[in-house]
């Protein structure tokens, strides 16, 4: 029978011991890291401003998760769908589904700075800013409203909309059919529509449009 050397198998169960820590330390370091670089992230500052965030394919919903649970201030373009039963029958009682209206992209209030670039790509899902770290492209606050009251009909998003618009006011239409003109607004509706006198060919017509396709023009 073989004997067993107790000394040298003491000493493997040590090595093995000494690996696990080592390991459960290197973790526990990358955890410590992590949260510190994204503490950076959700600060409040001056400098905090709008990103566009890329997201790995089907990590949509998993991102907007970790980041909330993170604490960043973040919005991911959502449309809510009803669930059907079979042959288009809808269940009665059933919260909607939520499905990701742009996938694959999704926006985040920061600083911008290497450290929060890096805490963020930590993120399980996160691929990094658009126009990437050294260069991202921003997003002005009011185009996320614009955003908001479009794809979601956001209560709140149409209300700062409607206030910050008033029968005479002068804008361009951004998009749809009338994209590039010019008008007056002549009418606001309180369901996130105005009437805007465009003038075209030379005579001023009367267009129905929703808040988010139109910009106040100083």
């Amino acid at each position: 029978m073989m004997r067993v050397d107790r000394k040298q198998l003491s000493e493997a169960e040590t090595i093995v011991g000494d690996r696990q820590t080592a390991r459960l330390d290197a973790a526990r370091a990358v955890s410590r890291r992590q949260q510190a670089l994204l503490a950076g992230a959700n600060q409040v500052a001056p400098d905090q401003d709008w990103f566009v965030l890329l997201v790995a394919e089907g990590l949509d919903i998993v991102v907007d998760n970790l980041l909330t649970n993170e604490r960043i201030e973040h919005w991911m373009p959502a449309l809510k769908l009803e669930r059907k039963r079979r042959y288009g029958r809808r269940r009665p009682g059933f919260e909607p589904l939520v499905s990701p209206a742009l996938p694959g992209y999704m926006f985040a209030k920061v600083v911008p700075s290497a450290e929060t670039w890096a805490g963020l790509k930590m993120l399980d899902g996160v691929v990094g800013p658009l126009g990437g770290a050294a260069c991202p492209s921003p997003v002005k606050a009011k185009e996320i409203t614009k955003l908001k009251a479009f794809i979601e009909g956001d209560a709140k998003a149409v209300e700062i909309l409607t206030n910050a618009l008033r029968a005479g006011d002068r804008v361009a239409v951004d998009n749809g059919p009338f994209g590039g003109f010019e008008g007056i607004v002549s009418l606001l509706s309180g369901k996130g529509r105005l009437e805007v006198e465009v003038d075209i060919f030379g005579r001023s017509t009367p267009v129905d449009l929703e808040l988010a396709q139109v910009t106040k023009l100083d």
